[in-house]
């Protein structure tokens, strides 16, 4: 087991390095020591992450053909909460086996739950009646039945989406990968709309991965054929891929125009408005009928505004005004118009448009500029802002805007009746200014190098054209030094182009500066007990290709490629060397050592049920530091193991010590399995039988001790029933009675028997076993083998036959004189036995 282990970076084959760009949320798929368990871990890109999960939504895959299922009961809930699996539990497509997961509660993200770029556990599952060949994975193709991403995650209200970090875990009877070959690929004629492709992908190889790319490179569906009524015609790319290779063809839709028929009106008209009571706005419902394939239907207002129809429900026009409504149908063929003129109803009263103006905070059109106009008459009103250029800019009569070219600006109201209309200027008292204005031009830029790194200084030298009222050059990215005339000298310190704005009167125009700037990608790596030089360019090769030929620096000082934890401190390094001309910091790598931690080496131990509680800890092997926590599987779990009560298994020990910007973890485990105890009868009197009300638990046989119960005379050897010896030579058949003494019968049975009618051989006996012949009327008998002590070594019930019967001694005899007892309903005899070795 591999003893160090970082907080600080993910130990995977996979890393992903966000430099400059926003802040996101990577996931990876990790074992746990359960079999077939996993655990889906979070990692920041950035600072740490709080407050709460608002939306989560990912995909775990594997083959079909291994089987496995997952419900409710299978997720491990963690800072994500407890997902939900979706309905139906699994499903199975193309070859594989999805479930997906959602968190669509407000989950807090605790004291313990901050998303860290160390990572963060988000929860946990197990699939169960796994065989076979399997690669789980957290998946790009996510079979989601929502958004069909790689997977969605939103912390905060905001979308954190990252990537998938992580290769498939694999595990199981796997054949080797073959790569995938697309062999078959089209496209269906795209119909005379120019829109709905119908697309088609065959594959061979090792269960591939089809992904089908729109003509604008966005994705189209992971499926091997496709059907989307909205996919325009054009060139459609499909990749086939899969863990050893990857196929790429692509298909042309084309469009089938030889049945596309020209639009035709047959005719337009309007009823009054349905709904609405008294007060309610008045509104018209615009209908047309119309000839062609694919049509759209284009209504103009009055007023210039531009609203789609659709024919199966009409158009409903708040508000309308008198005048011409225009209807322009079109298709891949033609077009045809109509106009359809609108009076309203007489006596009507238009509304009434007053105090308008404007309100500057600057004389010049930088400040913020607010519009506000009074309105009043029978509502609804509409009303509409417009620019100096006719452009529309909103629909409320009061607005601001923080830059407003000068001009004039128009000002409409319109109810059912009529349209009201009043213009405000936008400019200085004196217009000789605006008059002579010309939008401002940018007419040239050239920097004094054409490559530069980031922090460097340069001179920049523009041409403008600029003139009329207000007129600025603004700078921005950059932290401008000194200007003189027409060249500023810059400090190249922002990630974003510099640019320049040129700005007057009557508009702005930008423009970036033809600078490439040098960036250094930023790493940075926790080390964790460092106990010997390492290799910078090593450790920086991890996470991206390291680049050759340059030199590394710390603190103003040129520095060898190794660290030494002897001599070198945490820090960090800058790689320099020459790139397009210049000698440019093109690696920070933030190397930061931490001592390491030790959580002792792993154990597997058993233990019996009846064993007293003990502490997983004194178990470790090595010598572990304190300080850590346990857990089970994936759950938290006491340092101290109770065999009676406590699940036996693998308990993970983890350590972990932080400072500032990181810290080092190990972990340890201990196996612990549990022996159940049996129960063992006390058996005082070496007859081989226990005493059923004297007992022990134990899985080692305790002394005086024996597995089997029975014995109804603990205090005497035998039990009832058992044949014995009461000394006496006046009776025959001796037997421990009910009141365990041992008694016998008056009469003449032991003259009758004395002669022996039993024949033993071989006797003396140097064997393991001896054979014995009974007389047949003996039937059941009971046959005991004593040593000159009384005590019975040997018990064996026999049924008397006309074959000898053979009986096996116990390889534990010493030679010497032992008596053998042979007792029956008919009798009993008494011989003596001899064994040599």
């Amino acid at each position: 087991m591999i003893k160090l282990r970082l907080l600080g970076f993910l130990v995977s084959s996979l890393f992903v390095v966000t430099l400059v760009d926003a802040q996101q949320v990577n996931l990876g798929l990790y074992e746990t020591a359960v079999p077939d368990s996993f655990e889906v871990r979070a990692f920041s890109t950035g600072a740490d992450i709080e407050g709460f999960i608002s939306s989560l939504t990912l995909s775990i895959r594997w083959e079909s053909a291994a089987g496995g299922v997952m419900s409710a009961t299978d997720i491990e809930d963690a800072c994500a909460g407890s997902p939900i699996l979706s309905t139906g539990g699994v499903h199975d497509l193309l070859g594989w086996r999805y479930a997906t997961l959602n968190v669509f509660q407000l989950r807090p993200l605790g004291e313990d739950c901050g998303i860290t770029s160390s990572g963060t556990v988000l929860f946990g599952f197990r699939i169960r009646e796994l065989g076979g060949c399997r690669n789980v994975l957290l998946v790009g193709n996510a079979f989601t039945g929502l958004n069909n991403l790689d997977y969605y995650l939103s912390v905060n209200g905001f979308d954190v989406t990252g990537e998938i970090l992580t290769a498939p875990i694999s595990s199981g009877d796997c054949p080797p990968c073959e790569p995938p070959v697309i062999t078959d690929a089209g496209a269906g004629p795209v119909p005379y709309c120019g829109f709905g492709v119908n697309l088609w992908v065959e594959a061979s190889g090792t269960l591939p991965d089809l992904s089908w790319y729109r003509p604008n490179g966005s994705l189209l569906s992971w499926q091997p054929q496709v059907y989307s009524p909205t996919g325009p015609a054009g060139l459609y790319t499909v990749v086939a891929s899969n863990a050893c290779g990857a196929d790429t063809a692509q298909v042309e839709a084309l469009v089938d125009t030889g049945l596309c028929v020209p639009p035709a009106i047959d005719s337009v008209w309007f009823h009054p408005g349905v709904g609405g009571g008294q007060g309610a706005f008045p509104r018209i419902q615009l209908y047309a009928s119309a000839t062609g394939n694919c049509l759209s239907y284009m209504w103009t207002m009055p007023w210039g505004e531009v609203l789609p129809m659709n024919p199966e429900i009409g158009l409903t026009v708040g508000n309308p005004t008198e005048g011409n409504y225009t209807l322009v149908t079109s298709n891949a063929c033609g077009s045809d118009t109509l106009v359809l003129f609108v009076e309203p109803p007489d006596p009507c009263v238009g509304p009434v448009v007053s105090n308008a103006g404007v309100t500057v905070q600057d004389s010049c059109h930088t400040g913020y500029v607010v519009f506000d106009v009074g309105v009043s008459g029978l509502g609804p009103i509409t009303t509409r802002w417009y620019g100096p250029d006719g452009l529309l800019i909103t629909g409320s009569p009061h607005f601001g805007l923080p830059y407003a070219p000068w001009g004039t600006y128009t000002f409409t109201a319109s109810n059912f009746c009529r349209t009201d209309t009043v213009t405000v200027f936008h400019g200085p008292a004196d217009t000789t200014g605006l008059a002579a204005c010309e939008q401002p031009q940018i007419l040239s830029i050239t920097a004094s190098s054409v490559v530069a790194c980031l922090g460097d200084t340069l001179d920049i030298v523009s041409s403008t054209f600029l003139t009329g009222p207000c007129a600025s050059l603004v700078w921005s990215n950059a932290e401008v030094l000194s200007t003189s005339g027409d060249t500023v000298r810059v400090l190249l310190n922002y990630g974003d182009p510099v640019m320049l704005t040129a700005t007057n009167g009557c508009g702005q125009v930008t423009q970036e500066v033809p600078i490439d700037v040098i960036y250094p990608k930023v790493i940075h790596r926790n080390q964790c007990r460092v106990t010997g030089p390492l290799s910078i360019d090593s450790l920086v090769a991890l996470y991206i290709p390291m680049p050759e030929g340059g030199q590394w620096w710390l603190e103003g000082v040129p520095h060898s490629g190794i660290y030494d934890p002897a001599v070198d401190t945490s820090g960090m390094y800058q790689y320099y060397m020459d790139t397009s001309g210049v000698y440019c910091k093109v690696v920070e790598f933030g190397l930061h050592e931490f001592p390491g931690v030790y959580a002792g080496e792993d154990t597997s131990i058993v233990v019996c049920s009846t064993d007293p509680p003990f502490l997983l800890f004194i178990m470790l092997g090595g010598t572990p530091q304190t300080g850590g926590n346990w857990r089970y599987g994936m759950q938290p779990a006491s340092s101290t193991f109770d065999p009676a009560a406590s699940a036996p298994g693998t308990y993970t020990y983890r350590l972990s010590t932080m400072a500032s910007g990181g810290g080092c973890s190990d972990m340890a485990e201990v196996n612990v399995a549990v022996t159940p105890a049996s129960t063992w009868y006390a058996d005082l009197d070496g007859d081989g039988l226990g005493d059923p009300a004297d007992t022990l638990l134990a899985c080692e046989q305790p002394l005086d001790h024996v597995a089997v119960a029975g014995d109804e005379c603990p205090e005497i050897f035998g039990t009832v029933g058992d044949p014995c010896d009461d000394e006496d030579p006046n009776t025959h058949n001796d037997v421990v009675g009910a009141d365990c003494v041992c008694e016998g019968e008056l009469g003449v049975g032991i003259s009758e028997w004395g002669q022996g009618r039993s024949v033993l051989w071989p006797n003396p006996n140097g064997s393991d076993a001896f054979f014995l012949k009974l007389p047949m009327e003996y039937g059941h008998t009971t046959i005991l083998l004593a040593d000159a002590t009384g005590r019975n070594l040997l018990r064996k019930s026999v049924v008397a036959s006309s074959s000898p019967i053979k009986v096996d001694l116990p390889a534990t005899l010493a030679a010497g004189t032992y008596t053998l007892s042979i007792a029956s309903d008919r009798g009993f005899e008494a011989k003596r036995f001899v064994i040599v070795r």
